[in-house]
């Protein structure tokens, strides 16, 4: 008796091919799923980065462009509107907001109770930084975990923690320092040259 020869696959062929093809498809999956993963972080990154290189810029625009606001307290002079210490600052400068009459406004530069970092509007200048907690506030950056500021008088001098507080200063300092975490990201430091008044 004679076999006949046909021309298909065996079970085992099939099988075999089945598991490379599945095999395929797996990886393909897992390199599309990668791919995708890996996207969405770089754009989280680049987003988180334009985040921080915008709000550096505000800040140092700002401050270079500080005025001088002369703040008087039953006529007697306290000196230029120029006050801060390690958690918030408070000072005058042009600030083009829509919605907002133009000139120069006092502003508080801090972080909230929400760990947003907050450019805050004043109806009038501050002499007393406690008591500096009304205005319309903008929201700069959220998630802020740390917030730093310090005060130097001149290039020699060492970094302060407070400035003009207490009438110990009049005038602005030569450089305002500002450090920022967000989240676990450090931001690099913000070092400014305030233009002398």
């Amino acid at each position: 008796m004679r076999r006949s020869k046909s021309k298909g696959f065996t079970l085992v062929e099939v099988v075999v091919a089945i598991t490379v093809l599945s095999l395929i498809v797996l990886a393909t999956v897992t390199a599309m799923q990668t791919l995708s993963v890996s996207r969405q972080r770089v754009q989280e990154h680049a987003q988180g980065v334009a985040e921080m290189r915008a709000v550096t810029r505000f800040i140092r625009r700002t401050l270079e462009q500080a005025k001088p606001v002369y703040v008087y307290e039953t006529g007697r002079p306290l000196g230029q509107y120029f006050y801060g210490n390690n958690s918030q600052l408070l000072f005058a400068a042009p600030l083009p907001i829509p919605g907002h009459s133009g000139g120069i406004t006092s502003l508080r530069l801090h972080v909230d109770d929400n760990g947003q970092l907050v450019v805050q509007l004043q109806e009038r200048p501050i002499t007393d930084v406690r008591s500096a907690s009304e205005g319309k506030a903008y929201v700069l950056a959220s998630n802020i975990t740390a917030f730093e500021i310090s005060y130097r008088e001149n290039r020699a001098a060492p970094w302060l923690e407070f400035w003009g507080l207490g009438g110990q200063t009049h005038s602005p300092p030569d450089h305002v320092r500002i450090k920022i975490r967000q989240g676990e990201r450090f931001w690099p430091t913000i070092i400014v040259a305030v233009a002398k008044l």
